[in-house]
């Protein structure tokens, strides 16, 4: 077993263990006393604006009932709706409002104040500009389908140990929300973290004049971009490093990619922990202008011609060598072995060399390194 299963394993068996210690009595999986599946159990239910738009009300009950909100009656979110049919319409949904179970850690209503109050006061969440109309709100990234939570192998295996002896029912959903918001889950990919980032930032309809250079391109084109097109999912992606609520400008002092923070950004556990000052003076976005941006383009193409030269006349001359030998055999036969004449090509330190070159070189382009 390696030593990150070890850890991973470790660590949820404690947090389990802390679980099933606060946890002696937790109640049924609550049902739906308020019978609004009645109406929202049907595919298509919903209502037609007057400009055309479709507003679906659908609730696929399987799907809710085992996500993080599994345990929670739809009022508790939905606290503005008591008639039917609702009128007014329901307000959209506050995040914020204490309207969760009790945290069986602390025993207080829990909610998602201190998150929200992190989300406000960063760039995402200031509505004092003109470009309010295009700030998240916590819907805006978690969306419905990342709501479902699906038990990662290794979580499943531990928690169903703990499920023989403890009650399962009310157990279950809050492994389920540990394990979605644990770092052993597997939903939060960084291809999905990626494209949750991207879905605005590439949209220029949203950030406008906000971004006039686009930051997922620039970032797209150096190391961590590249290794993360080719699938390594151990480069950061965009809130790895800019925070996932926190987000603030590189100017903030507060933001975690201001110079006085990056040695703490990029020195955390797995990345570079022991990176040097100079190290952390690059940027994960290649944006320049003026002459800098000049001297990149002409250096990327020289580049480019070089390569396709190079090893485009290389091929090309290859394979007119090897038809020419072939003529030169086929009018000229080689004599039997015994008459033949060894020349010797290359040297020992000759042929080293050659391999050196060939392995660093292919290496090189296989790795990217050479970004």
């Amino acid at each position: 077993m390696r030593v990150d299963q070890i850890y991973t394993r470790s660590k949820l068996v404690f947090k389990l263990l802390l679980l099933s210690l606060s946890l002696w009595s937790v109640p049924q999986v609550i049902a739906d006393e308020e019978n609004c599946l009645n109406c929202h159990r049907y595919p298509l239910f919903g209502r037609m604006e007057a400009n055309g738009e479709f507003y679906n009300f659908f609730v696929d009950e399987a799907a809710f009932r085992n996500s993080v909100h599994g345990r929670l009656a739809c009022t508790a979110c939905h606290s503005d709706v008591s008639n039917i049919p609702h009128t007014p319409a329901p307000e959209i949904v506050d995040c914020t409002q204490a309207c969760h179970i009790e945290d069986p850690f602390s025993g207080t209503p829990f909610d998602h104040t201190r998150v929200a109050e992190k989300l406000n006061a960063s760039i995402h969440g200031l509505k004092n500009d003109d470009v309010d109309e295009f700030k998240p709100d916590c819907k805006n990234c978690h969306i419905n389908p990342q709501q479902i939570s699906t038990e990662s192998r290794v979580f499943a295996e531990v928690s169903g140990s703990c499920k023989r002896c403890h009650q399962p029912n009310g157990l279950s959903y809050a492994i389920k929300h540990m394990e979605f918001h644990g770092d052993s889950h597997e939903f939060w990919t960084q291809e999905r973290k990626m494209m949750i980032c991207a879905s605005c930032h590439t949209d220029s309809t949203l950030v406008g004049d906000l971004f006039k250079d686009n930051m997922v391109s620039s970032f797209m084109e150096t190391y961590h971009g590249v290794g993360f097109t080719f699938g390594d999912d151990r480069l950061p992606v965009c809130s790895d490093c800019h925070n996932h609520h926190s987000v603030f400008a590189q100017t903030d002092v507060r933001s975690s990619v201001h110079p006085l923070q990056l040695g703490q950004t990029c020195g955390g556990v797995d990345c570079h922990e022991d990176a040097s000052d100079s190290f952390i003076e690059g940027s994960m976005h290649l944006r320049y202008t003026g002459w800098k941006s000049e001297i990149l383009f002409w250096l990327k193409n020289i580049y480019i011609l070089l390569i396709v030269g190079v090893i485009g006349f290389m091929v090309v001359h290859n394979i007119l060598d090897f038809f020419k030998v072939r003529k030169m055999l086929i009018k000229h036969p080689l004599p039997p072995s015994s008459e033949q004449r060894f020349f010797l090509r290359l040297n020992r330190a000759e042929r080293i060399s050659h391999i050196i070159v060939f392995v660093s070189f292919s290496g090189l382009a296989v790795t990217g390194a050479l970004l």
